[in-house]
């Protein structure tokens, strides 16, 4: 890493402190996770090692966007602090190094960790998060049970007024439960069970219902098993149940404006929420630096460490819970989406940006 002597120091520092934080952190997430189903884990022999290990590495897939902006914090809040509080920031600056300049190696860290939240969004958590919820149906009967009791009924677009409505879906047998297909508004089957396991679905006690001439719903036939032959739209049911919108990448879920026209339309709303917080998400490692750094360089003699770290963590935690209640005011088509979601970042952005850049001039 070229640079001078102070910025290695400064890399070095940070990269061991945030590297040190982010694996303290998760392992005591996983201890407590762990004695959570201690006892499920050891009556359920077929729990393998590799199986165990193979879980919490998903597990740190799927809290890896919440755990390293909290790391990045802590850990510029500690260096930062003790560099202020040991002169060393005002001996640097005495020698020329505007503080901006002096702040970069935090901003670059930033950066990078940017990137890997980006990466692991787009490429990791599609293939953790279906194997996180199969691991815990399967081994957690306590997870088993909450899961089923508060699952919703769901609907997935197949074409102009089809919709394919069901309430459960087994990642063991591949079968949705209690499902309706409305394959048109005068033909509506019902089947207590739909298996994709096959190419050809199977649906288990078929009901065929059809609008009469006087425009009532009428059971016409029945069938113990039916072959649904003439159900063309068996991958695109397939890939919508195992994988929920809100774990898709961002790609996959632009693709769909155009591979997936009708499911797009019917969740516009939903779609353009999670297409903006995942786009938001990344960059709070930046926006965290940006806001801490004024305040965690300012020389004074009442500078307090421990109110800095209780209103960066309090911060933060606002921050996500705001983050939050945005995602339900865009899902419910209250606010725009893309309102919803990015206007109070860029708000804070403008101020703490504004305060980032009174700090000095960068040379």
């Amino acid at each position: 890493m070229r640079g001078k002597l102070w910025e290695r120091d400064f890399f070095k520092e940070i990269l061991k402190l945030l590297s040190s934080l982010l694996f303290s952190f998760y392992f005591l997430y996983m201890i407590i996770d762990y004695s959570t189903h201690l006892q499920e884990m050891l009556k359920n022999q077929k729990i393998t090692l590799k199986l165990l290990v193979l879980y919490y590495a998903a597990l740190f897939s799927k809290r890896f966007s919440l755990i390293l902006p909290f790391t990045l914090l802590i850990t510029t809040l500690s260096l930062l602090s003790s560099f202020n509080r040991k002169n060393e920031l005002l001996i640097l600056q005495t020698s020329g190094i505007s503080l901006q300049r002096l702040l970069r190696p935090f901003l670059m860290i930033a950066s990078v960790c940017t990137g890997l939240i980006y990466l692991n969004s787009e490429c990791a958590i599609p293939l953790s998060r279906p194997f996180i919820e199969q691991f815990e149906i399967k081994y957690f009967q306590n997870k088993k049970g909450c899961k089923e009791k508060g699952e919703r009924i769901k609907a997935i677009p197949l074409g102009e007024g089809s919709y394919l409505i069901y309430q459960v879906y087994s990642f063991q047998t591949k079968e949705l439960f209690d499902v309706y297909w409305i394959e048109t508004p005068d033909k509506i089957w019902h089947m207590e069970t739909l298996s994709l396991k096959d190419e050809t679905p199977l649906g288990t006690n078929v009901d065929l219902f059809l609008r009469s001439r006087k425009r009532v719903m009428q059971k016409s036939k029945s069938y113990k098993r039916l072959f649904f032959d003439f159900f063309t739209f068996r991958s695109h049911v397939e890939d919508q149940v195992t994988t929920p919108i809100k774990d898709r990448s961002i790609s996959s879920l632009i693709k769909w404006r155009y591979s997936h026209p009708f499911l797009w339309s019917a969740k516009k709303d939903l779609i353009l929420t999670q297409i903006s917080l995942k786009i938001l998400i990344p960059f709070l490692p930046l926006l965290i630096v940006l806001a801490i750094s004024p305040y965690a360089t300012r020389f004074s003699r009442n500078f307090s460490i421990f109110h800095l770290f209780a209103m960066g963590i309090f911060g933060y935690v606002a921050l996500f819970m705001t983050i939050e209640a945005c995602v339900i005011l865009g899902e419910a088509h209250l606010i725009h989406p893309f309102l919803a979601i990015f206007t109070l970042p860029v708000i804070f952005l403008l101020f703490f940006g504004r305060k980032f850049l009174e700090i000095g001039s960068l040379r």
